[in-house]
């Protein structure tokens, strides 16, 4: 049995970056069509509401740091769908006793985003989710808090290598094979 290799999850962004592509015909439609419309007399000004966010929060301090369409908007936005509770089960369950574990969903992200820059070693994507908004904001860190550590993405990596407990199936592989039935859904890949 062999562990992951750099095509595996060169296949993971590969689905990812299909997922986000522009030309798909069922995106909604630009709004910047609405931007030129003129108002009608006693019409009310248009607000654009603004949420409740930190000045920590990586969109508000550079609000273009995830670009539509982008691998980064796509985990940002859509990680619940992308990667399911019951895909991680058993990964450093939390408990009252030692340290709180990074969630899963945070770790995929900085290993899609690792090997979306052409497979940058780990200790590199570490330092790079500690400084780049772009990767914060969709791992949803705040800027200046903690970052998961070398030895914990390493951890993690062990894990998706390991067997899921109801299937007996390596995760990584459940993991590709959840990649490929949303891009089947979504009508990207045909049966």
């Amino acid at each position: 049995e062999r562990g992951l290799t750099a095509s595996d999850w060169g296949g993971f962004v590969r689905m990812l970056d299909v997922l986000t592509n522009p030309n798909r015909s069922h995106r909604p439609p630009c709004r910047t069509a609405q931007a030129g419309a003129r108002l009608q007399p006693g019409q009310p000004m248009p607000r654009r509401p603004q949420p409740q966010v930190s000045f920590f929060d990586p969109e508000f301090a550079d609000p273009d740091c995830l670009a539509l369409g982008t691998l980064p908007w796509l985990l940002a936005r859509h990680k619940s769908l992308l990667f399911p509770d019951w895909l991680f089960e058993g990964w450093r369950p939390e408990s009252e006793l030692g340290p709180k574990g990074w969630p899963a969903p945070v770790l995929m992200v900085l290993l899609l985003l690792r090997w979306h820059e052409e497979g940058m070693s780990r200790r590199a994507s570490v330092r790079q989710a500690k400084r780049n908004t772009t990767w914060r904001a969709a791992m949803g860190l705040c800027i200046g808090g903690d970052t998961p550590s070398n030895r914990t993405v390493g951890r993690f990596e062990t894990f998706l290598q390991g067997r899921h407990p109801q299937s007996g199936v390596p995760r990584y592989l459940l993991l590709h094979e959840h990649f490929v039935r949303l891009c089947i859904d979504e009508g990207v890949l045909g049966d």
